[in-house]
This record gives C-alpha cells, structure tokens and sequence, in this order.
C-alpha cells in the first residue's frame, strides 16, 4: 500500500491532512483482524516527521500494537507503540531513543479508539537514514507501512512494504 506524505513548512490541523486507512493487520486468523485503524503522517521541512496513527478498539489488548516501519538504503527503522504507556524504536534491529509521542483516547460516531501521536526530529532521521534524510520531501521515496499488530516483539513486514509519497501541501 502507498501512503501521501505530505511535506509542510508549518503544522496544518490534524484535520486538513488526508488519512490513510490501514489495510495490514499480521495476525489475519486474530479476533482482531478486522480493526478499523488509520494514519495521518506529514514531513515538516527542517524539522521531522509528525505522525497520527489511531485505532478502533473497544478494549486494546496488552499485545495491541500501532506500528510504523521506515526502509531507506541506510537501514531501517521500526516505530511501535502500546496503549496506555508502552513506545519502542529500533534502527536495523537495534534500539534507539523513542520519539516525543502522546497517547490519546476517544469515542466517535465509529466507537472507541486509542491512538497515538509522535514526532521524530530531523535530527533523529538523519541518524537513521544519513544523507537519504535532507532529501525527504522532495522526489526521494521511503519504502515502509503503517500497521496495528496484537503481537508484542517487534516484527518487520517487507514483503508488505509500500512507497510513501511526497506530496505539498
């Protein structure tokens, strides 16, 4: 699955930016398998990617998972987070510092869902992806997905890779 990655110079409402419904859930045969999740994710230039992943879940379980993997040339980042308190980051397997992230909860005309949101630094990206990093926003593409997983070790998907395309906003 392709994801728009929209490229700012300021932070827009969270409204504004066009969702992305999640369409990998890992554990298939799970009770969970057909939880409604999304994602909103946007490059702001100079300062880092800012992303909104929440999911439908009337009662996460301790395994439910919000997941977003990053590929470059350079390695390849793993972003999990658990409701109400656990985060994790991995760069080619191994850890590294979380990113400033907030978990929120609510109820809508959907029903209940938790979520989370997290920035991670320009700074951070270049770590994680070198050079490859000052080109995000413009005609470079990042392979990677964002998924809900009820599953607790970090596991990576590939094969189910999609492109995250920059688009202006």
């Amino acid at each position: 699955m392709n994801f728009k990655l929209c490229v700012s110079e300021k932070m827009p409402d969270w409204d504004e930016l066009p969702v992305a419904k999640l369409l990998f859930f890992p554990n298939s045969d799970d009770i969970n398998k057909n939880i409604f999740a999304q994602a909103r994710i946007l490059y702001l230039s100079g300062h880092g990617l800012v992303c909104r992943i929440w999911s439908f879940e009337t009662a996460p379980g301790a395994f439910s998972r919000l997941k977003l993997a990053l590929q470059a040339p350079e390695g390849e980042l793993l972003l999990s987070f658990s409701y109400p308190v656990g985060a994790e980051a991995l760069l080619c397997g191994k850890p590294m510092e979380t990113p400033v992230h907030r978990f929120f909860e609510g109820e809508d005309l959907q029903g209940e869902y938790w979520g989370v949101e997290f920035f991670l630094s320009h700074k951070a990206l270049a770590g994680c992806f070198g050079s490859v990093s000052a080109q995000i926003g413009r005609d470079f593409i990042l392979k990677g997905n964002i998924f809900s997983e009820n599953f607790s070790k970090a596991r990576l998907f590939p094969e189910k890779y999609g492109d995250f395309i920059a688009v202006n906003y």
